[in-house]
């Protein structure tokens, strides 16, 4: 691989990382609110409990974000925990399809 295409690609995974970064702390500022961002986020429960009550709505929450912001990249499977939480406090669908839309605007299927 020539230095100019290994530029390329690293420049497309770091657009592609703030992407993730940015959609995820956007979606859980309009959902909660600009004060809880750093907490709430990476808030782990107790030891011995799961972590989400409802996997069907972190499905669907990962399934919503990728609808409206694009795959979620392996780098970006870190905010599952946030999605998580979002479950944990009531986040529904239809919630996060208007979090989602807003911080995304469009659709991008492109990694």
């Amino acid at each position: 691989m020539d230095k100019s295409k290994a530029q390329i690609e690293l420049d497309d995974e770091i657009s592609h990382r703030k992407h993730d970064d940015q959609s995820v702390y956007l979606i859980w500022k309009l959902l909660f609110g600009e004060d809880t961002t750093s907490t709430m986020m990476a808030n782990l429960r107790s030891v011995g409990q799961p972590l989400v009550d409802d996997w069907d709505c972190l499905r669907m929450l990962k399934n919503t974000y990728e609808h409206h912001c694009g795959v979620l990249s392996h780098y970006g499977w870190k905010y599952m925990q946030a999605f998580a939480n979002m479950c944990n406090n009531g986040i529904s669908k239809k919630q996060m399809i208007a979090a989602a839309s807003q911080a995304c605007h469009v659709k991008n299927d492109v990694p």
